[in-house]
């Protein structure tokens, strides 16, 4: 990972520390291949029924959560002075009383973020989805929240995925223990980071945008599961742009 280890919970604090980050890097040939053949092998075209979920968080860390970036949202002009300088500085962030929780909900809060706990899926219906596959390409029709799908294409025989103008590359291939939310699972990610973040450290106030793409099998039942989200940091402030999370049947 691009990321230095000094730089971890200041970059987690941001938002921008994600599982399959590729910041920067070009997927290899074999990933990129496997990921399209699979893509190819599970998404069959016609009309399904997609069932829409919810991931839900912990209590505890959805409330310290919500505190904390509504401290942040307000203090943002010094938000930005003091991340930057901890960014320059390679160091950890320290605690502040402007993050508006305590020193103890802060380190729970670093806690969390290394080690979150189970979350779970609540379902929010079902909806239809339409897959078309022609020309060596895979699209999407959907309605309402999917209508975000529109814009969402699988070049099979270019290797390449891409969502209105952004070129969504290969990130990794996901091997999921049973804990996780959906079960145990295997599929691929596809990761897109727009960031003014370097490995030499930001020259100003971090701005970040990520999309992230995930297709996969459940194991066993090998129910088709689908995530699409996509989000944006500015001063430590995470906006949800949309998320987008089910299961295809």
């Amino acid at each position: 990972m691009l990321y230095k280890p000094a730089l971890r919970k200041v970059l987690i604090l941001t938002g921008i520390l994600v599982s399959c980050s590729c910041f920067g890097q070009k997927p290899q040939t074999p990933l990129v291949d496997k990921a399209f053949a699979f893509t190819d092998s599970v998404l069959k075209a016609g009309v399904f029924a997609f069932k829409r979920q919810e991931l839900i968080i912990s209590h505890e860390q959805a409330a310290i959560s919500k505190r904390y970036s509504a401290a942040i949202a307000k203090n943002r002009e010094w938000w930005k002075a003091y991340a930057k300088h901890y960014i320059d500085l390679k160091q950890p962030m320290p605690y502040h009383e402007n993050f508006g929780i305590t020193k103890k909900e802060y380190e729970r809060y670093l806690q969390l973020s290394e080690n979150p706990p189970p979350s779970r899926l609540k379902s929010l219906g079902i909806q239809k989805i339409t897959i078309t596959k022609k020309a060596g390409a895979i699209s999407f029709h959907g309605m309402g929240a999917l209508a975000v799908l529109d814009s969402l294409t699988i070049h099979i025989h270019k290797k390449i995925i891409t969502l209105g103008k952004d070129t969504i590359p290969v990130s990794d291939e996901i091997n999921a223990p049973v804990e996780t939310p959906f079960g145990q699972w295997h599929g691929y990610s596809w990761h897109f980071i727009q960031s003014n973040f370097n490995s030499k450290g930001a020259s100003e106030a971090l701005k970040q945008r990520d999309i992230i793409l995930c297709i996969g099998k459940s194991i066993p039942g090998k129910q088709l599961i689908l995530t699409l989200s996509s989000k944006r940091t500015e001063n430590g402030v995470i906006e949800k742009l949309f998320d987008i999370i089910g299961f295809i049947q």
